[in-house]
């Protein structure tokens, strides 16, 4: 997914100045291997985080289990108020597998700039770019959906190893198997060789 600003740039022809103000929202940052960010704090709630380069998953705790939600990697979203509307029962956290590139901002800070202080700029054009990135992260959703529901586990596997190619390299073979809604030992079993059964 391409960065914000560069959707904001496809979508609209925005002047320059607009862009820089729009870019000054978005706060970019280093973040290190292991830093984690509690997705249902006030700060971060209607919050959006976009990985430049790295690696992060969101997983929540259920009797005392890590259940891993998603992954996120190079150019990709993390909808935080996507996760508190759907998940409100439940304390949702963000760990980053890597030191990773990070940018943020906050909806209603640019709903803000848009609607108050940039008056030649329609607010009803400036929704398109929420649109895109909600567009973008819905399929993003609908493609998991479909693997998750309609897939034996050894082709839940592969898919994954599609879509996230250096998943192997930054997640430990348990949040991999909770991902994929299958125990570790018929994961273990699949990279074997070993597990035939079909779902």
């Amino acid at each position: 997914m391409p960065h914000p600003i560069d959707i904001i740039r496809k979508l609209h022809n925005f002047p320059d100045d607009v862009i820089e103000r729009v870019r000054e929202l978005m706060v970019e940052e280093t973040v290190r291997k292991g830093y984690c960010i509690e997705s249902l704090s006030n700060y971060h709630r209607n919050t959006a985080f976009y990985i430049r380069k790295g690696a992060a998953r969101t997983f929540y705790i259920d009797k005392g289990r890590e259940c891993t939600l998603s992954f996120a990697f190079d150019d990709d979203f993390i909808m935080t108020h996507t996760m508190r509307n759907i998940y409100t029962d439940v304390s949702m956290t963000v760990m980053f597998l890597e030191d990773t590139q990070l940018v943020s901002f906050r909806h209603s800070d640019l709903h803000e700039i848009i609607q108050g202080d940039v008056a030649d700029v329609n607010p009803l054009e400036w929704s398109m770019f929420l649109n895109a990135v909600f567009y973008e992260y819905a399929g993003d959703l609908e493609e998991k959906l479909y693997f998750l529901c309609n897939s034996s586990a050894r082709e839940r596997y592969e898919w994954v190893l599609r879509r996230y190619p250096r998943i192997t390299d930054v997640a430990t073979m348990t949040q991999i198997a909770s991902f994929l809604n299958i125990t570790k030992e018929t994961l273990y079993r699949i990279r074997g060789g070993k597990y035939s059964a079909k779902l």
